[in-house]
């Protein structure tokens, strides 16, 4: 998996996409070759070693693996999916994991995982904005309640609040963030979000970024809201969503936060 990583980061062709994701790269070379890196799974390892055999059985490796899953790719894992994991890393073949065949496992986990984080990097630098803009129709309509605040202390609050989001939509963590996102939400990796894949990647959006959120992210909103979204954000009128017009969604669920209200779905121009 790592050497995977290594000739997918070589050949990627944006500049500064492949000089983040080098950095990623020589910094997990230095973590996997660490005795932290070894101490810290062996000591994993020895812990689920119930039966203290040296090799773990299937039903000892499930439940560490799915921790390890959930730590390092923010997934919860399938019971059948945790039995493929298990016959794919049992190299030997002879029904268990032993403690170089477990290391080998989260080696694949943190290789993932960067490579993720790489995949979004070069999907953030791919990204630019279209002409029309929900985030700024929502400015627009937040500076105006902003205005109309009586309290100077209060509006002066709220104006650094928006000028901090203006700040925030043009690093490269934010775009990496929306396009990491983005890419989990793809599940049919054709690079635009399907409805069904939206409501997927909206439900977390808006249950992370929307005022009052209630720790339930299937009451932040309803299917009919989030297919109206869907619609006032396909900008092209396609039927899907590609990686700009998702931006455009994250920015105007941003801006909704910060001004603590609620705007109607903005209408766009169909291009």
């Amino acid at each position: 998996a790592f050497q995977a990583l290594v000739e997918f980061v070589t050949t990627l062709e944006h500049p500064e996409a492949k000089r983040r994701c080098m950095r990623d790269l020589e910094g997990v070379r230095v973590l996997l070759h660490s005795s932290a890196f070894s101490e810290a799974v062996v000591g994993g390892f020895m812990e689920a070693d119930v039966n203290m055999r040296g090799r773990l059985t299937v039903d000892e490796f499930a439940p560490i693996a799915a921790a390890a899953v959930h730590a390092h790719l923010d997934e919860r894992i399938r019971v059948s999916t945790l039995a493929k994991l298990f016959d794919a890393f049992d190299a030997d073949c002879d029904g268990s994991i032993d403690v170089a065949e477990y290391k080998t496992f989260i080696k694949f986990l943190v290789a993932t995982v960067t490579r993720r984080r790489c995949e979004a990097a070069v999907a953030a630098a791919k990204c630019s904005s279209p002409g029309s803009n929900p985030a700024g129709y929502c400015r627009e309509k937040l500076g105006k309640k902003i205005a109309t605040i009586p309290q100077a202390s209060v509006r002066a609050e709220c104006s650094k609040l928006l000028d901090a989001l203006d700040a925030a939509w043009v690093r490269p963590e934010f775009l990496e963030g929306v396009a990491g996102s983005f890419l989990m939400s793809d599940f049919s990796s054709d690079g635009r979000l399907a409805p069904e894949e939206f409501a997927t990647a909206a439900a977390d959006a808006i249950h992370r970024l929307s005022p009052g959120s209630t720790g339930d992210a299937s009451t932040s909103t309803t299917p009919e809201q989030v297919s109206g979204l869907f619609r006032a954000f396909d900008v092209h009128g396609d039927g899907k969503l590609n990686m700009n017009e998702f931006v455009l969604f994250v920015q105007w669920v941003m801006v909704s936060k910060v001004g603590a209200v609620t705007f109607p779905s903005p209408t766009l121009t169909k291009r």
